[in-house]
């Protein structure tokens, strides 16, 4: 066989269990599975389950377990089960050549294992994406991962996982040309299986040892291996996961040995054993390799046919759209940045141009406002000095310093009340203006009131291409001027993630933003809990396509003719703040809209308002019912109702957060 490294590494060791079948059997565990009432039993069961039958090479059946499983873990955010589960679901795939969605399952792992700093279960995921990273010749990338997983079982003396280790670095070195090395290090893993007494590893690292020699010509001592291999477990049920690549290696031995009539007999059945498993990778090969045993035969019609079979899977289109998905995947997981042109009209030029000179007069505010509070910080300690030392060294002028003090008072009072007044036509100037509003959503309105002078509400709005726009409405923590300041990093954080970055998808900003307002607050360093919920949108106006992702923060469509409002859930995480609980990536929804639906956006303000006879909270149930009897009003009018029902509610009562509403009709 010609690519005879490449056939190697399909029986790479995983650390997720042996590749071969275990002694549970499908029926008893799903007997367990549907009796078990306890939901963290009934998903390692379902895993368990998973795990068999991917062991039986029925990796389609296995997916159908693993869901179930996955369903449940995620329900009740089980972070000790989830990483396991993901690694088997990457298993299922990769055993089946999909390396693209493989490593997508491989990477959930790692990112939960990551955070939790789970250093028992890390080396399991790394070794797990090293793997793919070599079937796909990337071997800067396996010795990346592979190496993390040696420092991590070194630190934990686990032979068990070095002995892993050891056979895939081997595979490593013996693709770059370096025999003895691979041979050595394949050798001392060999060693570790026996010592421990590892009948399926035996059989694993038995078989590489075998392809190593194969690839130094030493055919007899390939063949005592690949043999010894298969007798440690290469022969259970089906063919096994690890048969196809056993099975056509001896078949290649063969032939190197002018033993014709064996290669055929062991190249059929690796063939019939790889089409068992789906393992289209492995078929191309075993094609390759039948068909020079049928041209060393002489029989040139079948050495044709075989030789095309062999073509027809080298250029499949699964193979061609299996290299575009592993380099957008690449793309995705190490965060590259994407540049693209867009071209656009004269009147979203003029647009583009006056958003960024809004940007810029934003950054020059917060650098004077910065400045003024600094000065003004200086000019109240320096007072204060000294009055204080007028205080000690004047003791019969006391009544006067008393009134200095007062002046002194009343004129801090208002300096800090101008900077707060000043710091609300910053607030303002950031938020888009209401001509862009109107311009891009002619049927819209945004109920905006602070409870204070400055809000810790913010709205954004910005157009990514003709006809598209991003649409969010945010509640960061507090209110008044520390809520004020979480909504400039906020909007400065979006300016970023979506102009500089190019980021448009609703559950990317938010993971994007989530990160930024952690580096900008430093909260990998200190205990600030800091954050905010948000509702993002991308709307497509005219496709009426749209995209959605909440922290904490729902959205409400209202559609035409209906009598109720169809609420999207969020995600139950805020953006920003420690990360001591289990975090998942935002999930990202798409929604069909049609002509007439009203869509809003809300922060909590305005239902948790206590007023009315009994000064309860006026609850989100009955904001919806005020909305839904204004469904036949134009979008202005609503606005206004809207904001005389909160007046009303409230009464004498004080408000008790910022308001923020925003309604549009497509």
């Amino acid at each position: 066989m010609k690519r005879q490294a490449i056939i190697l590494i399909f029986i790479v060791a995983l650390l997720s269990g042996s590749c071969f079948a275990g002694d549970h059997k499908g029926d008893s565990l799903r007997e367990k599975a549907n009796a078990e009432k306890d939901p963290i039993k009934r998903t390692k069961l379902f895993n368990a389950m998973g795990s068999y039958y991917i062991d039986q090479g029925q990796c389609d059946t296995a997916r159908i377990y693993l869901d179930k499983a996955l369903a449940i873990g995620l329900d009740k955010k089980d972070s000790v089960n989830l990483p396991r589960i993901y690694v088997n679901k990457g298993n299922s795939f990769m055993f089946q050549g999909n390396y693209p969605r493989a490593l997508d399952e491989y990477f959930k792992s790692i990112a939960i294992r990551e955070a939790k700093k789970d250093s028992l279960g890390l080396p399991n995921s790394y070794n797990s994406a090293g793997i793919v990273y070599f079937r796909l010749n990337d071997t800067k990338k396996a010795l990346e991962y592979w190496n993390k997983c040696v420092f991590y079982n070194k630190l934990q003396k686990r032979k068990d996982r070095l002995m892993d280790n050891y056979s895939n670095l081997a595979m490593i070195y013996a693709g770059q040309g370096d025999k003895e090395k691979a041979l050595d290090l394949m050798t001392q893993s060999l060693a570790i299986a026996e010592e421990i007494k590892d009948q399926g590893k035996t059989a694993i690292i038995s078989g590489n040892l075998g392809q190593l020699y194969i690839t130094k010509k030493d055919f007899p001592k390939a063949l005592f291996f690949l043999q010894k291999s298969w007798d440690a477990g290469g022969n259970n049920a089906n063919g096994g996961i690890g048969s196809p690549e056993l099975l056509g290696n001896m078949g290649s031995v063969f032939l190197e040995l002018k033993k014709t009539d064996k290669a055929l007999e062991y190249y059929s059945r690796a063939i019939k054993a790889a089409l068992e498993v789906k393992n289209i990778d492995i078929l191309r090969e075993l094609y390759l390799g039948i068909s020079l045993v049928y041209k060393a035969q002489g029989n040139m019609e079948k050495a044709f046919s075989s030789h095309a079979l062999y073509s027809k899977f080298t250029d499949s289109i699964f193979n061609k759209q299996n290299l575009g998905k592993i380099a957008d995947l690449k793309a995705s997981y190490e965060v590259e940045k994407k540049e693209k042109e867009i071209k656009l009209l004269e009147k979203e030029a003029t647009l583009k141009r006056e958003s960024e000179l809004h940007h810029q007069k934003f950054i020059e505010s917060v650098m004077l406002i910065g400045f003024i509070m600094l000065a003004l910080l200086a000019f109240i300690i320096y007072r204060g000095n000294r009055i204080k030392k007028k205080a000690n060294d004047v003791i019969l002028i006391q009544n006067e310093e008393i009134a200095d003090k007062n002046a002194i008072l009343v004129l801090v009072n208002k300096e800090l009340t101008d900077s707060i007044n000043y710091a609300k036509r910053i607030q303002e100037a950031i938020l888009p203006p209401q001509e862009v509003i109107a311009a891009f959503l002619p049927e819209s309105f945004v109920f905006y009131q602070p409870r204070s002078v400055v809000s810790g509400d913010f709205y954004f709005l910005d157009q990514v291409k003709e006809g598209e726009i991003i649409l969010a409405a945010c509640d960061c923590t507090g209110h008044g001027v520390p809520g004020a300041f979480m909504s400039l990093i906020g909007t400065e954080q979006l300016w970023k993630i979506i102009k500089e970055q190019g980021i448009f998808t609703p559950a990317l900003i938010l993971d994007a933003l989530h990160q930024g307002i952690r580096m900008a607050l430093q909260q990998d360093v200190n205990d600030t809990r800091d954050g905010m919920d948000a509702c993002v949108c991308k709307i497509n106006l005219k496709t009426l396509q749209l995209e959605y992702s909440g922290a904490n923060r729902p959205l409400w469509i209202l559609r035409k003719g209906e009598d109720h409002i169809t609420e999207f859930k969020p995600n139950k995480q805020a953006v920003g703040g420690l990360d001591g609980m289990l975090r998942l990536p935002f999930t990202n929804l798409q929604i069909d809209l049609q002509a007439g639906d009203r869509i809003y956006l809300t922060t909590d303000g305005y239902a948790d308002q206590f007023g009315g006879e009994r000064g309860k909270k006026l609850m989100v149930k009955n904001f919806q019912s005020a909305i839904l009897a204004l469904q036949n009003a134009p979008m202005r009018e609503q606005e206004e109702a809207l904001r005389k029902k909160f007046l009303d509610w409230k009464g004498i009562a004080e408000q008790v957060d910022d308001i923020l509403v925003i309604g549009l009709e497509v």
